[in-house]
C-alpha cells in the first residue's frame, strides 16, 4: 500500500448538510395544503465535510481513474464486478463490523491546510482542543494536584479559576489550532476560518405551494483563498489520479483534488510536537463513536448527530442502491478532550480506517 497526501480545494462555496435539512412532504396534505409539521425550510451547513463524504468522493475518483464511472442505470453486471474489486460492494456504515473499500485501505481524519507548494512548508490546522484557554497560542487549563470526591468517584478536576482553570463563566474556544508545518511546529489559536452566506429559493418544480416551497440554504467558504481540506490516504499505487475535479456537498460543489505521494501519515505526530505539556490527556482528532459514554474521568466534549448515506451495488435501481440510514448516531466531535485514560478501550478498526475514533495522547509520559 502507498500513502498519499490528498488536498481538496473548493472552487466555489459549499454546503455540508447535517441531521437537519430540507424535508418537503408533498404527499401529506390537509385541506389542499401541505402538512408542514415535518417540513424544514432552513438547511444549515457544517464547516467540515464528514468522513463518509470524503470516502465517497475518493471512491468516485478511483472509478474515474479506472474508466468505469457511469450513471447507476448504465452499469452492467460486468461493471459491477469491477467496481466491487475497486471500491468494495457497500458504502461505509457505523453498524458494519468489517468495511471493505477495495483498493482503498484507509483515510485519515480531515483537517485544513494552506496552499504552499512544498509539502514540508504546508501548515496544518485541526479542531482546537476544548481545554485550550489561550486566545493567541495554546494554553491548557490547569488541573488540581489531587483528585476530589464526586458522585462518579475520585476524579481529578481543573482548578476553580476563570483564567487558568474552569468555572461556570469559562467560555470554551470552539475554533481551530494552527499546528504549523513539518519544519516549524507551533500551536496558534485561530478563532474562525470560514465565512457563510444565506441563499433563498423555491421548490418550483415540485407540487408544493409557493409558501410551503420557500427555503433558505447556508453556504460556506474559507475566509482566505489559500485554505483547503486535506486527508492522508492509504491505497494501492496508481488507483488515484494526480489531479482531478470532483464534487462534494449537497449541491455537488466543485473541488480541485490533488493526490501527492508521501512517506507516511504524520498527522498525529505533528499534533504531539505542537501541543505539549506535563499533564497527560487525550485529544479527539476525529469525531468518535462510543457505545458507553459514562466517563469516569474529567472530560470536555461536544456532540452532534449524523445519518450516513448507504450504498449497495446489489440494488435493482437507484432508490434501492442509495438511501439514508434509518438509525441516527450520536458522535463526540473532534476537539473534545479526556483526562485520565483513553475513552476508547476497545477500538473498532472499521471506524478507524474510515477516519473516525482517532485519539491522540498529549503530554505526560509513556
Amino acid at each position: 500500500m502507498s500513502t498519499y497526501f490528498v488536498r481538496m480545494t473548493p472552487l466555489e462555496p459549499f454546503t455540508f448538510g447535517g441531521e437537519k435539512g430540507f424535508r418537503f412532504d408533498s404527499k401529506n396534505t390537509e385541506n389542499g395544503r401541505n402538512n408542514t409539521a415535518n417540513t424544514s425550510y432552513y438547511q444549515s451547513s457544517r464547516e467540515m465535510p464528514e468522513q463518509t463524504t470524503i470516502i465517497g468522493m475518493l471512491r468516485y475518483l478511483i472509478l474515474q481513474q479506472a474508466g468505469v464511472a457511469k450513471q447507476f442505470s448504465e452499469y452492467t453486471r460486468e461493471d459491477r464486478e469491477k467496481i466491487k474489486k475497486l471500491i468494495g460492494n457497500k458504502s461505509f456504515s457505523f453498524q458494519e463490523t468489517e468495511f471493505q473499500m477495495g483498493k482503498l485501505q484507509s483515510v485519515s481524519p480531515v483537517f485544513i491546510v494552506d496552499q504552499e507548494k512544498e509539502l514540508e512548508k504546508v501548515s496544518y490546522f485541526v479542531r482546537n482542543p476544548l481545554n485550550n484557554l489561550g486566545k493567541v497560542s495554546y494554553c491548557s487549563m490547569k488541573m488540581q494536584p489531587e483528585k476530589v470526591h464526586t458522585s462518579m468517584g475520585m476524579i481529578q478536576l481543573p482548578i476553580a479559576d476563570e483564567k487558568e482553570g474552569y468555572t461556570t463563566k469559562t467560555n470554551l474556544n470552539y475554533g481551530y489550532l494552527n499546528i504549523g508545518s513539518a519544519k516549524q511546529p507551533k500551536a496558534e489559536f485561530i478563532g474562525d476560518m470560514f465565512a457563510s452566506e444565506l441563499l433563498t429559493g423555491n421548490r418550483k418544480n415540485e407540487k408544493i405551494n409557493d409558501e410551503d416551497g420557500f427555503f433558505k440554504r447556508q453556504t460556506i467558504r474559507f475566509s482566505r483563498k489559500n485554505y483547503a481540506f486535506a486527508v492522508y490516504v492509504e491505497c494501492e499505487e496508481g488507483v488515484l489520479p494526480e489531479k482531478m475535479i470532483a464534487n462534494m456537498g449537497l449541491k455537488k460543489s466543485i473541488f480541485l483534488v490533488e493526490c501527492m505521494p508521501v512517506e507516511k501519515n504524520d498527522l498525529e505526530e505533528r499534533i504531539q510536537k505542537a501541543v505539549k505539556g506535563t499533564e497527560s490527556w487525550y485529544y479527539a482528532l476525529s469525531d468518535i463513536l462510543i457505545e458507553d459514554e459514562s466517563f469516569d474521568t474529567f472530560s470536555i466534549i461536544s456532540k452532534k448527530q449524523i445519518r450516513n448515506m448507504e450504498t449497495n451495488l446489489e440494488g435493482k435501481h437507484f432508490g434501492e442502491a442509495v438511501k439514508r440510514s434509518k438509525k441516527q448516531y450520536n458522535l463526540i466531535e473532534s476537539g473534545s478532550v479526556f483526562y485520565g485514560k483513553n475513552p476508547i478501550q476497545n477500538q473498532n478498526e472499521n471506524l478507524k480506517r474510515a477516519g473516525y475514533n482517532c485519539i491522540v495522547k498529549i503530554g505526560g509520559t509513556e
